[in-house]
C-alpha cells in the first residue's frame, strides 16, 4: 500500500509520496529521492533547496515541468516522490479518492493568472473573447481561473471554442494565429 504525504497552496504546493512507507516526518529519511519541480517564480523556495549542495546532501534528483498538474502526475504516477502543484490539481484528486496529503504550503498569489489576447483581432475587452478559440491547461488553476474570470465577465466556456494546450504550446499557437487568446497561471513557465 502506498503512504502518502503532499502539499497544497493557494498557487504552487509541496507533494510528497514515499513508496517505503514513511508514515511521520520523524521516520528516518529515504536514501535518495526525486523532486518534480513546476519552474515558476512561485515554486522559488523548491528550486532554491535544489541548488547543487542541497542535491548532493540529500541525494535528490530534480526533474522540472511546465506545470504543477505535470509534476502532481509524476509523483502520484511514480516518477517522482516530491512535487510542487497547485491548489486546483490536488481538489480535483481529492475528489477522485487520490490518497495524498498537505504536507507545506510555500507561496501564495492572487494576481498569477493572467488572459493573454490578440488585440489584432480586436479583442480589447473581456467581452470581446465570446466566440473565439481560447487555450487553457485542463485540470489546473488556469483552467479554474478561466471559469472564474468568465463568470466574473457573465460569460461561460461555453461562449468560447475552448481548447487544451500544453503551456509552452500556447505562446506559439497565439503567434501563428492558431488561438485568439489563452488563459494561464504562470507566464515565466511559456
Amino acid at each position: 500500500m502506498r503512504k502518502s504525504l503532499g502539499s497544497s497552496l493557494l498557487v504552487v504546493g509541496l507533494l510528497v509520496l514515499f513508496n517505503n512507507g514513511i508514515t511521520s516526518c520523524t521516520a528516518k529519511r529515504p536514501q535518495s529521492a526525486s523532486l518534480a519541480v513546476n519552474v515558476v517564480p512561485l515554486a522559488s523556495i523548491a528550486i532554491v533547496a535544489t541548488e547543487p549542495t542541497a542535491v548532493d546532501q540529500f541525494n535528490l534528483e530534480v526533474k522540472t515541468f511546465t506545470t504543477g498538474k505535470l509534476c502532481f502526475d509524476a509523483v502520484l504516477g511514480g516518477g517522482a516522490e516530491f512535487g510542487t502543484v497547485a491548489e486546483t490539481p490536488l481538489t480535483l484528486a481529492a475528489l477522485a479518492n487520490q490518497p495524498f496529503q498537505v504536507l507545506a504550503t510555500i507561496a501564495y498569489s492572487n494576481n498569477d493568472c493572467k488572459v493573454i489576447a490578440r488585440k489584432d483581432r480586436g479583442i480589447n475587452s473581456p467581452a470581446d473573447l465570446r466566440g473565439r478559440k481560447v487555450a487553457t491547461f485542463i485540470g489546473t488553476s488556469a483552467e479554474f481561473f478561466m471559469h472564474s474570470f468568465l463568470k466574473a465577465q457573465g460569460l461561460s466556456a461555453k461562449d468560447l471554442q475552448v481548447t487544451t494546450l500544453q503551456p509552452p504550446d500556447m505562446v506559439t499557437a497565439l503567434s501563428n494565429g492558431d488561438i485568439d487568446a489563452f488563459l494561464f497561471g504562470s507566464l515565466t513557465s511559456l
